[in-house]
């Protein structure tokens, strides 16, 4: 919902899959589906009015079924922050010297920020004569536009399944947790403010506080990469690997000692963590590195996509 929902406007926001170009759904580079955001009118009875659509953003064709994203939040400013997967395109990455995900003239593998309209904010990193608008295909031609050519919908780049996105309400700024599903041997949560714009989260070259793949090759990012604000290793027999629910607890509902944690789940194990930051035994050149929230297993749920308060 607009954050204005029923005080100024009526306009609902949705994130989906569509086939642009025909009625199949077979992925692929060429004629695939693309993921798109639309706002539409939720009239007061609650109908929503589907010739309404006001096409906002549209990702380039999927290359797989994965790693879709599409976690959509206002912000403190009421721009739009959406988390946008890398559709699949890591498996392309021994044919190619750059990786969509951190390529930022492409959408794949991004947080995005653009306004209520869909328009720019001044303030994202990508506005000079060096960017041009990726809403209509999600990547930069660059038949018409020299190498290099950023978008201007990227806020940060270097992610592989940004699952979910969750804010904290109580902080007096835009911040924001994304969840990062890994991919064999390590899950993650990175911390998203202003000051990081137009960093790189690592993906595909790290996951983790670790090389990919690895655990054991790790230690300090290399310079341009930002580290994750938290991680776990994938435990033995696969019993988690997929973080996905998060949410942050507001003081005061739960007993104090839980105020400010960061609640999530790892859907494949069932768990349910909370994580608080301050741990006495952070050291990141541990093998493996140990980052500074204290991680506590609450219980196990059942397959949990998301959460709230």
């Amino acid at each position: 919902l607009h954050p204005e929902f029923g005080i100024t406007n009526r306009w609902i926001y949705v994130y989906y899959t569509f086939a642009k170009y025909g009625k199949t759904c077979e992925t692929g580079l060429v004629n695939g589906p693309i993921n798109r955001l639309s706002r539409f009118l939720l009239p007061e009875s609650f109908i929503m009015d589907r010739d309404s659509e006001q096409i906002l953003l549209e990702t380039a064709s999927l290359y797989k079924n994965w790693h879709q994203g599409g976690q959509i939040i206002f912000g403190n400013d009421k721009n739009i922050w959406l988390t946008i997967g890398d559709g699949g395109t890591t498996s392309l990455e021994d044919s190619r010297e750059i990786s969509w995900v951190t390529d930022h003239g492409k959408l794949f593998g991004k947080v995005i920020r653009i306004t209520d309209t869909g328009g720019i904010p001044e303030d994202n990193p990508h506005t000079g004569a060096d960017s041009v608008r990726c809403h209509l295909t999600g990547l930069v031609d660059y038949t018409k536009h020299p190498e290099g050519t950023k978008c201007q919908e990227v806020f940060v780049s270097g992610f592989r399944n940004p699952f979910r996105m969750s804010k904290d309400f109580e902080a007096d700024h835009d911040r924001f947790f994304v969840n990062d599903v890994g991919a064999s041997s390590w899950e993650e949560t990175s911390e998203i403010t202003m000051e990081t714009a137009g960093s790189n989260y690592a993906w595909p070259s790290r996951e983790g506080p670790c090389r990919k793949h690895k655990s054991e090759d790790c230690g300090m990012f290399e310079h341009g990469h930002q580290e994750p604000a938290h991680w776990y290793q994938h435990p033995e027999g696969d019993t988690g690997c997929a973080m996905t629910a998060g949410v942050f607890v507001p003081s005061g509902i739960w007993p104090e000692e839980y105020d400010g944690n960061y609640l999530f789940v790892d859907y494949v194990g069932w768990f349910l963590f909370a994580i608080k930051e301050g741990n006495p035994d952070v050291c990141y050149d541990c093998n493996p590195p140990v980052s500074k929230y204290t991680q506590t297993l609450l219980g196990k749920v059942d397959k949990v996509v998301g959460m709230r308060f």
